[in-house]
Order: C-alpha cells, then sequence, then structure tokens
C-alpha cells in the first residue's frame, strides 16, 4: 500500500484491505498475501450503483422512496463484508438552496423493505419547498465513489385562502385533484391565538373544494388558522401534511385590563355582595334560643294530646264494665240511672 500505482486506490483497515484498481491491464492477476484459510477475496470487475426510478412531479409531504443497490454486472452484490464498507448520502437542493444530507439504510425501517438485503433506502419528501428540486445520491466506499442526479417538481397538495365575504371571512381550501385521490382526503382545522387557545373550525366538501366560514367579530387581535390534509395520493402513498397557517385578525374590543388600586376591580365578587353588619353576642343566641322554645312547645303538647287520650280511654274502659254489673241487677228508676250515668260521664272528663 504504501508503494501502489497512481491508478491504484489502496485502504488498509482492520481486518481487511480495500483496492480499486483503474483501467487494469488485460489479463491474468495474481493475489500475494498471508496464507491463512479465513481469508476471503472478493473481485468486482464491473461495480455499478442502481437506483429505483423517482416520478419527474410528485405531492409536497408524500413519503416517495429513494431505492439503491449494487451490481457486479448484473449480478446484485450481497456481501455484507462489502457493502458495511459504503456510505451512501441523498443531498437535496431546492429554490432556497441545499439541504442537510440524508442518509440511505438498509435496516429494515423507515421505507427500508428488509434489512440486510443490500438494497438502502430513504423516504424523501420532508424538507424540500414546493417548486424545482433535485437529490444528488453519493456513494462512497473507502476507495471509490458513484453518484447520480435526479430532478423533479414538487407541487403543494392543497391551495388555502382566506377571503371577505360580507362582514366574515371566507375560508377554501381546493386539493390538487389530479393528484389526490378525492375520496380519501381528511382535512382538521383550527384557530389558534397568541396565547395558544384553540377553536375548531368546520371546513365541509364544496363545489370548489372545502369551505368553511369565520366571525371576525369573535375574535381578538391576530389568529393562526392552522390546517392539517391527510389523504392518498394517485401513486397509493398516504400523504399527512400540516399547511402553512394564515394569518387571522380579530376585530373583537379586547377588555381592559382590571386597574389595581380600584378594591371592587381586583375583586369583582365583592362588589356582587352586600355588605354585613358584623353579628353581636346576642344575634349569635337568637336562633339556637328559638329553635330550643319551639321543640319544648312541640313536646307540651304531644305529652298533653297523650295524657288526654289515656283519661279518655279509661273512662270508656270504667263504663263498659258498670253496664255489665247492672244488667244482672233489678232495673234502677229513672233518677238512679240518670245520677249514675252522670258520675261515668264526670270521670270520663
Amino acid at each position: 500500500s504504501d508503494d501502489a500505482p497512481a491508478n491504484v486506490s489502496w485502504h488498509r483497515d482492520a481486518g481487511y484491505d480495500l483496492l480499486t484498481v483503474r483501467k487494469p491491464q488485460t489479463g491474468e492477476w495474481r493475489i500475494q498475501a498471508a496464507v491463512d484459510p479465513d481469508n476471503r477475496v472478493l473481485v468486482v470487475t464491473d461495480l455499478k450503483m442502481r437506483t429505483a426510478d423517482l416520478p419527474n412531479r410528485w405531492v409536497l409531504g408524500e413519503p416517495v422512496p429513494l431505492v439503491a443497490w449494487f451490481t457486479d454486472g448484473d449480478r446484485p452484490i450481497g456481501d455484507q463484508a462489502f457493502l458495511s464498507v459504503l456510505d451512501l448520502q441523498a443531498e437535496p437542493a431546492d429554490a432556497n438552496g441545499p439541504g442537510e444530507p440524508m442518509p440511505l439504510r438498509d435496516e429494515g425501517r423507515d421505507g427500508d423493505a428488509e434489512a440486510g438485503d443490500g438494497r438502502f433506502t430513504l423516504l424523501l419528501g420532508g424538507g424540500i419547498s414546493p417548486g424545482r428540486g433535485e437529490v444528488t445520491l453519493l456513494a462512497r466506499g473507502k476507495t471509490f465513489q458513484r453518484t447520480r442526479h435526479f430532478t423533479f417538481e414538487l407541487v403543494a397538495p392543497a391551495e388555502l385562502s382566506v377571503t371577505p365575504e360580507g362582514a366574515g371571512l371566507k375560508v377554501v381550501l381546493r386539493p390538487a385533484a389530479e393528484l389526490l385521490d378525492p375520496d380519501s382526503i381528511e382535512v382538521q382545522a383550527r384557530l389558534v391565538s397568541p396565547s395558544g387557545e384553540e377553536r375548531p373550525l368546520m371546513l365541509l366538501p364544496a363545489a370548489t373544494g372545502w369551505e368553511g366560514s369565520i366571525d371576525p367579530a369573535a375574535l381578538s387581535g391576530e389568529w393562526q388558522l392552522a390546517v392539517r390534509l391527510g389523504a392518498r395520493t394517485r401513486a397509493g402513498n398516504p400523504l399527512s401534511l400540516d399547511l402553512d397557517p394564515v394569518t387571522v385578525r380579530g376585530t373583537a374590543v379586547a377588555s381592559p385590563p382590571a386597574d389595581a388600586t380600584d378594591p371592587a376591580a381586583a375583586d369583582p365578587v365583592s362588589e356582587a355582595i352586600p355588605e354585613q353588619a358584623p353579628q353581636t353576642e346576642a344575634d349569635d343566641w337568637t336562633l339556637p334560643a328559638a329553635l330550643f322554645g319551639g321543640i319544648n312547645l312541640l313536646l307540651v303538647l304531644i305529652g298533653g294530646g297523650l295524657y288526654w287520650f289515656l283519661r279518655r280511654r279509661r273512662g270508656q274502659v270504667q263504663l263498659l264494665d258498670e253496664e255489665g254489673q247492672t244488667g244482672n241487677a233489678p232495673a234502677a228508676d229513672a233518677g238512679d240511672s240518670g245520677k249514675g250515668e252522670g258520675e261515668v260521664l264526670d270521670d270520663a272528663a
């Protein structure tokens, strides 16, 4: 490796050497190395980086997979010792300039179909602005690299507008019908105040798309109209995107802050409650005394009624006993009978 020819790139690492020979001479080659039964040699004579085609036009927020793999001629390379030295990055660029590089991985997640199958994947769609864009795929392998460029157009999935209509505001959301499945569209809208308060806004399907209305008189200050769009694209890919918020200005007059020096303003509850006179010691005993007297009166009435009932019942029993005794005796004259009856009544009374 120290005196390799100019057309040879030689990388030494723990456990392996990687050599790339540019324009090798025709004929038979031999490798000279220490004899070891664990030594293996992989010779790639026609290394190519293959990629799946990207669409020329897709929807902002749509996850589009960028897939790359390597072949020796037409045969896919699946040797993990070779694939482990590869580093694949996608570098996006749009009207705002270059974006952050994004790695392609073969880990069976984030859009990758199967881990370790030699196919590296990245889901494109985030971090790129609408309009013309470009992605450069760069694969580095210590002693070699491969690149490929893609150009495309990124289209906003819907157009959101807020316009005056009478005393209110009309909200219209127009989805890109040629790019989205109209039966799959779902819309969620809400108004957000500077303090974070949220109010849902209903948008309903209409001839021009989805429509709703806002009453500025119900809002104070500047609010943000936030809309989330969910759908499936014509290509069958799921789409979930938060559209750029739109500022809505309310016309309601905010209540002035309460004056801290005004006791009534600082404590509005105290104004609504009438002032009460302070209670005296005599006032504290008035209610218990009234209750005590009422209870005693009720007990007296109950006791008197019970006493009258028992005396009356006793007189009736005595009258029955006397009538039984006179039934066996000789009949008394009218004067005696009146006297006896009068005595019984006196006793009953």
